[in-house]
């Protein structure tokens, strides 16, 4: 008894027309997008995106600022695209997010306090009816916070008692004439990084000098010398922006840009 073999489909002689590259690259980013706006576009009580923009223009908000809603347990519960990549949060976080998940993330911090610690303070400030004004630094820039209880923008409904909206306001070189706290604030993040940078640099060289491969403490200086690079790089934007021509600082910057580590040409 012969068996036959079951027939195979033919295949298809014509070729599919592959992609041009643009479109490759547009499919990549959808692709892209689309996971990252995972996290951002879930709805908290039954509010969108837009809908809290609505919100925000009907109270005289502005709509475009980075904004987080906040419970009072420390949840993560919603956030727009600009503070989702201003906290550099990772594609594959979940909201609601536990506070371990994502507190590492906030970025905003001061002198005074440290980022969860500043967290901290201006929800309790939020709830208390004090000033919930706060200026805080985060990546050599600084900005003004402004956390409010939720129901004082979408109202009082079900699930926003407990929840609080910060809103993350970047200071201009112009507000930073204006207002002393923000001066003092930029200086003493300036003053922190310099200092944080010379101390390790200082550490690093003792350590090399009795070392027999001084290679892990060049590396180490190597991003001591990058922090002190982003410090004048933000002194001379500012002095750009509040039209001085003294091009020293841009200067310096070069020449530190310019300098190498392990024995090579500076």
């Amino acid at each position: 008894m012969s068996l036959k073999r079951a027939k195979q489909p033919r295949k298809s002689l014509v070729k599919k027309p592959s992609l041009s590259k643009p479109r490759r690259a547009l499919e990549r980013r959808g692709k892209q997008e689309r996971r990252i706006r995972s996290p951002i576009d879930r709805k908290f009580l039954n509010f969108s995106e837009n809908d809290f923009r609505a919100k925000f223009k009907s109270r005289g908000l502005a709509d475009s600022l980075p904004y987080a809603v906040i419970s009072t347990e420390g949840q993560l519960e919603a956030l727009n695209a600009r503070m989702f990549y201003l906290m550099g949060l990772p594609e594959e976080l979940v909201l609601p997010a536990e506070p371990k998940d994502w507190e590492n993330f906030w970025i905003f911090g001061n002198e005074e306090m440290a980022p969860v610690r500043l967290l901290q303070e201006g929800i309790t400030r939020a709830f208390a009816g004090n000033n919930s004004s706060l200026v805080a630094d985060a990546k050599l820039k600084s900005y003004r916070l402004l956390f409010k209880p939720l129901e004082e923008i979408v109202g009082k409904i079900s699930g926003a008692k407990n929840c609080v909206i910060v809103f993350a306001e970047l200071l201009r070189a112009g507000d930073l004439l204006q207002d002393s706290e923000s001066r003092q604030s930029l200086f003493r993040s300036v003053a922190h990084e310099i200092r944080t940078s010379v101390m390790a640099l200082e550490g690093m060289i003792q350590m090399a000098q009795g070392s027999d491969d001084p290679k892990p403490q060049l590396d180490r200086m190597q991003n001591a010398v990058k922090r002190l690079e982003k410090v004048v790089d933000r002194l001379a934007d500012l002095r750009s922006s509040l039209g001085l021509t003294d091009s020293t600082l841009t200067k310096n910057a070069q020449k530190i840009k310019s300098r190498k580590f392990g024995g090579e040409s500076k």
